[in-house]
């Protein structure tokens, strides 16, 4: 069976003698590499020569007047949620001893995505040699939110690393080595109810979800010429406008639709 869930970058740990999760610099490397700390274009220096120095050595102290000279305010407290999550890492000899330290002790600050993937590394562990994929679906319960559709009448369930993961189940036989159910029960959080109650419904109760990056370019120019440039952020604009006539236009009006543009990024200054 190929290797799976990369993505915790258990392929990067090593080993004690025990079978526990020893941290190397590499794993460490996979947090410098999250977009919340990789430096954008318009980073001050100070984040900049941060990041830098923690790819040279990851496990270097960084003072707390290296956080404050960082101009971004979301910045500084993620460089601050990081530090203060790798020295907890480091500071113990495995990676399961970590993680319970912050059961037995409080996370504190520390964010749930970095608890979270220590939940799948640790898992990833445990798993090492299994090639039951109901059971590796199953796990993936315990740190990944979950995505749920039909397909031919069957509830599919996906996540943000592969969406193929109920597909085969599906091909390994999960209706003919089990029966089809006749009804099937999610449960889910809902921001538009108070704390404290239940909400019940038959039938849809969300829109399922699916989701896209769309890239535009332009051509660059100077601000005093635009009819020489091919202007993205224009582009973008209308872009907007224009997905927003499938649900009006393209979509039998009988079947519910949602498109959503959830996220826009574009220009220099």
């Amino acid at each position: 069976m190929p290797d799976f869930w990369l993505s915790s970058g258990h392929h990067l740990l090593d080993r004690d003698e025990g079978g526990g999760l020893l941290v190397t610099d590499e794993f460490l490397k996979i947090y410098l590499a999250r977009p919340e700390l990789a430096p954008p274009p318009d980073a001050c220096v100070a984040e900049r020569s941060l990041h830098a120095a923690l790819l040279g050595n990851p496990r270097r102290p960084v003072t707390v007047s290296e956080i404050a000279a960082i101009t971004d305010a979301d910045a500084r407290e993620n460089w601050s949620f990081m530090t203060s999550f790798r020295d907890r890492l480091i500071r113990h000899k495995t990676v399961e001893a970590a993680y319970l330290d912050l059961v037995r002790r409080g996370a504190g600050e520390i964010p749930p995505l970095f608890i979270n993937h220590l939940v799948h590394v640790i898992l990833r562990n445990l798993l090492d040699g299994c090639e039951d994929v109901f059971m590796l679906r199953a796990a993936e319960l315990f740190f990944r939110p979950q995505r749920l559709s039909l397909h031919d009448g069957s509830l599919l369930a996906a996540d943000e690393e592969k969406v193929a993961g109920a597909a085969k189940m599906l091909q390994d036989g999960l209706f003919t080595r089990f029966p089809k159910p006749n009804y099937c029960l999610a449960l889910h959080c809902a921001a538009d109810l108070p704390a404290g109650t239940v909400g019940i419904t038959e039938g849809y109760a969300l829109a399922n979800v699916n989701s896209v990056d769309i890239v535009i370019r332009g051509v660059s120019g100077h601000g005093a010429w635009p009819h020489k440039t091919k202007d993205p952020v224009v582009l973008a604009a209308q872009t907007v406008l224009a997905l927003q006539t499938i649900v009006s236009r393209e979509t039998d009006p009988t079947q519910p639709a949602v498109v959503t543009v959830g996220s826009i990024h574009g220009g220099t200054k």
